[in-house]
């Protein structure tokens, strides 16, 4: 009980059996080194040790006895199931080499004893059984092959085959973990473009920077109770992250009806045995819309002209529509879409409207000039529409401009048409959109 200085099996069995059986009796527990401040006081850590105890003193194998000490764990609440306790035996001196080992008692319903070891590992129990008997002497067993040096046949047979069992488990993890960014961040408003690779998420800013989100641990392993935005920019690397805790987010929340977790937990991740889940609390959407909060408020400084695409009211909505060939029709037909638009309560920005009258399409400069204007009050704009069943080649520089800039593109037809470039009609210093 007594980690700092811990006594063996036996010791702990002559102080229990010479300990007073008075609930209040605290010194004598102290003294008999089996009273634990994690138990609950009076006669319930009585009633629970004494569980344990008539275990304990079922052992009989002598390597047990006195190359090992005990301590409990009380109300161990799993990720999913019934809580329980549990007795864990550790070696008194010397490196643990698979020797270490923990009984658990479920304590709500039947009492059913399991053995869960190093060795096997933790994910599923090593030995059940029901009643205390065949526990201690399945105890004594493992004893006596720890002892020996014995490998069972059953743990060699196990080990034959753990890469695949290992990853399939990994697997459902990574899938969870994805399946919960995707929750996040699907809709493209928080991360632009997004793409999904196990624990993280990957999404654009702007022309040159990146971003990546992943689940992280900040204390415990395999506590997952944060998530790291880091900002990279793609030839000079990482610019700049931040760890965005959910306790700061979300607080602790209130697990009702629990009479375990009556002060409520702050909620996080636990990877048990390879599987994944949120551990006694579901988030809501409110509460996965408030972390989307704080990390777009985090992410808006190094967006491209963030202050522009931000604000309150009408959206400027830049229309993307084929212009060479029938000019006077392609110009008439980026009206009446520009006219949609402005009737749905946006801005139109409509390069078809302003520019053709300004600028000479056979003069190479002018026109060039024209093209770069236009992808210039795309920079500006919130969203881009794609107009017309063929995408030109100008028109695909626009949108390749939209999606590097992180400006949503919206297609009127989906999916548009990939026409193949036609031959150009060579002009004295002109050339085709």
């Amino acid at each position: 009980m007594n980690a700092e200085n811990p006594i063996s099996v036996r010791q702990w069995l002559e102080k229990f059996r010479a300990c007073p059986r008075n609930p209040k009796d605290f010194a004598a527990q102290f003294e008999s080194d089996w009273y634990d401040p994690f138990f609950s006081s009076g006669g319930e850590i009585l009633r629970r040790v004494s569980r344990f105890a008539k275990l304990i003193e079922a052992v009989t194998d002598p390597y047990i006895l006195d190359h090992y000490f005990i301590w409990f764990m009380e109300h161990d609440l799993p990720f999913s199931g019934k809580p329980y306790d549990d007795i864990r035996f550790d070696l008194l001196s010397g490196e643990r080499s698979g020797q270490y080992f923990l009984v658990r008692l479920d304590c709500a319903g039947r009492k059913k004893w399991a053995l869960f070891s190093e060795r096997y590992g933790f994910f599923a129990p090593e030995f059940v059984c029901g009643n205390v008997r065949g526990m201690a002497k399945y105890i004594d067993g493992i004893g006596r092959q720890f002892a020996q040096g014995i490998q069972p046949v059953f743990l060699l047979e196990k080990r034959a085959v753990p890469q695949a069992i290992c990853s399939e488990r990994r697997a459902g993890a990574m899938n969870f973990f994805e399946g919960e960014l995707r929750k996040l961040f699907r809709d493209g408003k928080t991360l632009s473009s997004p793409s999904f690779a196990g624990r993280a998420c990957l999404g654009t800013l702007g022309k040159d920077l990146r971003v990546r989100a992943q689940f992280m641990t900040t204390g415990y392993a395999d506590h997952y109770d944060a998530l790291k935005i880091t900002v990279m920019n793609r030839t000079e690397g990482e610019v700049d992250s931040l760890l965005v805790r959910f306790r700061d987010v979300w607080g602790k929340k209130s697990i009702p009806g629990n009479p375990y977790l009556k002060n409520g937990v702050f909620p996080h991740i636990w990877v048990n045995g390879g599987k994944a889940e949120w551990y006694a609390y579901q988030p809501t959407q409110a509460d996965r819309n408030l972390l989307c909060q704080q990390v777009t408020d985090y992410l808006d400084p190094f967006r491209d002209r963030q202050q522009e695409r931000t604000q309150d009211g009408p959206r400027l909505v830049y229309i993307c529509a084929p212009l060479r060939g029938d000019a006077i029709h392609n110009i008439e037909f980026a009206r009446q879409k520009a006219q949609e638009v402005f009737q749905s309560g946006d801005i139109p920005v409509c390069p078809h409207i302003t520019l053709p009258s300004n600028a000479d399409p056979a003069c190479s400069v002018q026109d060039e000039a024209a093209r770069e204007m236009g992808l210039r009050l795309l920079e500006s704009c919130h969203q881009i529409n794609v107009y017309g069943s063929t995408i030109t080649e100008g028109m695909r520089a626009e949108i390749r401009c939209a999606q590097d800039q992180g400006i949503p593109v919206v297609f009127e037809q989906e999916p548009p048409q990939r026409v193949r470039p036609r031959k150009r009609i060579v002009r004295k210093g002109g050339h085709e959109r």
